[in-house]
């Protein structure tokens, strides 16, 4: 039995939402060729603000990249289809309960870890993405800090109103602790620097806002290097910093900061 599923990945996702999507359907694939079923998807990929580059921009995993999209949406979460491999309307798939709630960390049950964590080590990308991150150099220690704020979270009703909540948790490490800060505007990364002072790393010559591919591998940098502190500082509510979790392995202790009144 064949079977295709033409995915459409929506406007609103970022990388890291657009990857969950993808690595599920990689194991949904791998789930039904166990039952026989010779499944296959090809996906819509557009170009955003948030995403200002082409999958190729940033992935070299073998993919079908189609312009037209379809009435079918991958969705933003590591999921796990229903019991019957037969049915592949992903509209049906998506409602099912079974979702990895991925942003759950220690709550996330070890079977599903061990389940997704393989298909993260699949990942390839692109070569400019691994050289950048080659060349930032974090001190033993380092603890990750993914700040958060930008416009697009504003008006999601979810800003932590400035850096002054991140400021709080990294006064509680010790005061030697080397930082690599992660944010999505450099005027955030310099009131860091007045902060913490050399204490602080952040990625060299990022790109904030060109809207060109260089700003989406720019930002997937910023990704792959928090992926290897073994302490993280984040936003609750943001799929970036679980996906440095994730790509580090489950293994960092994660502080997650909420919004206050």
């Amino acid at each position: 039995m064949n079977v295709h599923f033409p995915g459409t990945i929506r406007d609103r996702s970022g990388f890291n939402n657009r990857l969950n999507g993808i690595l599920a359907l990689w194991r949904y694939c791998d789930m039904a060729a166990e039952d026989g079923i010779d499944a296959t998807f090809s996906i819509t990929w557009p170009i955003t603000n948030l995403v200002p580059g082409k999958y190729t921009d940033i992935l070299l995993n073998p993919m079908k990249v189609r312009e037209a999209p379809s009435k079918y949406m991958v969705g933003w979460s590591l999921w796990v289809p229903g019991d019957n491999m037969a049915i592949m309307d992903y509209s049906i798939i998506q409602k099912t309960p079974k979702l990895v709630a991925h942003k759950d960390y220690e709550n996330i049950p070890k079977n599903m870890i061990e389940a997704f964590l393989p298909y993260y080590d699949r990942v390839q990308l692109h070569p400019a993405v691994v050289t950048k991150c080659r060349e930032t150099k974090l001190l033993p220690g380092t603890v990750g800090v993914h700040c958060r704020e930008s416009k697009d979270w504003a008006q999601a009703g979810r800003s932590l109103r400035g850096i002054g909540l991140y400021c709080n948790e990294i006064d509680k490490l010790d005061k030697e602790t080397p930082l690599f800060i992660s944010t999505h505007l450099p005027e955030h990364a310099e009131q860091f620097k007045r902060r913490f002072g050399s204490r602080v790393t952040v990625q060299v010559d990022k790109d904030y806002s060109s809207q060109t591919p260089n700003q989406l591998q720019n930002s997937v940098v910023d990704l792959m290097v928090l992926s290897k502190c073994d302490r993280l500082i984040g936003d609750h509510a943001s799929s970036f910093l679980a996906g440095a979790w994730w790509f580090g392995g489950c293994k960092a202790q994660v502080t997650r900061i909420k919004r206050t009144m």
